[in-house]
């Protein structure tokens, strides 16, 4: 469980990732359930197509390895800033399959901060 509000940020121990499987070839991944829901505002029918990785942190970025190589395709979606930038660098450089889509939310730090700035 995950805690949240303008004041503090908590969770439940052992906190780890949440792997959406429905048997799709295709992998995205989020750092967090906000982004994941930010994303299906921006992709809407996309997301059928995949399965999800959200990472809760980006420091379960190793501990994934396993349960994503064989997927045919993984797209990343992680936050524009030095830990995200690292996360993406990780996954683009150990599976060749994976592609960094951050793109759509440039110049914002996550989906969810450009939904937000739509307001």
């Amino acid at each position: 469980w995950e805690l949240r509000n303008k004041y503090c940020k908590t969770s439940t121990s052992p906190k780890t990732f949440s792997h959406i499987n429905q048997r799709n070839e295709n992998l995205m991944v989020t750092e967090g359930i906000f982004d994941l829901l930010s994303l299906e505002s921006l992709l809407s029918r996309e997301l059928e197509e995949y399965d999800v990785m959200v990472l809760n942190s980006v420091a379960f970025i190793k501990r994934i390895s396993p349960f994503i190589k064989h997927y045919k395709s993984i797209r990343l979606y992680l936050e524009n800033d030095a830990s995200g930038n690292k996360a993406t660098e990780y996954v683009l450089k150990n599976q060749p399959q994976s592609n960094d889509c951050r793109g759509i939310y440039n110049g914002y730090k996550d989906a969810n901060e450009k939904l937000m700035s739509w307001e």
